[in-house]
């Protein structure tokens, strides 16, 4: 399920790095700043875009992974849902559409869609447009 939780960024991060082998000071080299830099933004999380994207290039994986936890499933699931339910962000505004009542059978789709919902529309927005480069 999408998060941007910090402390589950951080744990990603850390994951990657601690299998990788590579150090706070490779990563540090790898985004131009100070090792202190660093150290500081991997123990709270805190990675700008830019950086998690830096950061995934360096380990080869998706940066929407290391940002939201998010696996290709989960894109299926946001891209079916919004599909079956026009433009989100009119259904997001609207007071009175509950698309919850289509996926009650679907708890695991609709946790997954709730979680979407749960973040801003920022990063709702960063999540479409990869939907849509996956051509999903």
């Amino acid at each position: 399920m999408f998060s941007v939780n910090n402390n589950d960024i951080k744990e990603r991060v850390c994951d990657y790095r601690k299998t990788f082998n590579t150090t706070q000071q490779d990563l540090a080299i790898f985004l131009g700043i100070k090792r202190a830099s660093y150290r500081a933004k991997e123990a709270d999380g805190n990675f700008d875009w830019d950086e998690i994207v830096q950061i995934a290039d360096y380990f080869n994986v998706s940066p929407f992974f290391i940002r939201y936890g998010a696996e290709d499933e989960d894109f299926k699931v946001i891209a079916k849902i919004l599909k079956e339910h026009g433009p989100f962000m009119h259904r997001l505004r609207e007071p009175n559409v509950s698309i919850y009542d289509d996926l009650e059978k679907y708890q695991e789709e609709t946790q997954i869609y709730a979680s979407f919902l749960n973040l801003d529309q920022a990063e709702q927005t960063r999540i479409v447009k990869q939907i849509e480069n996956l051509g999903l």
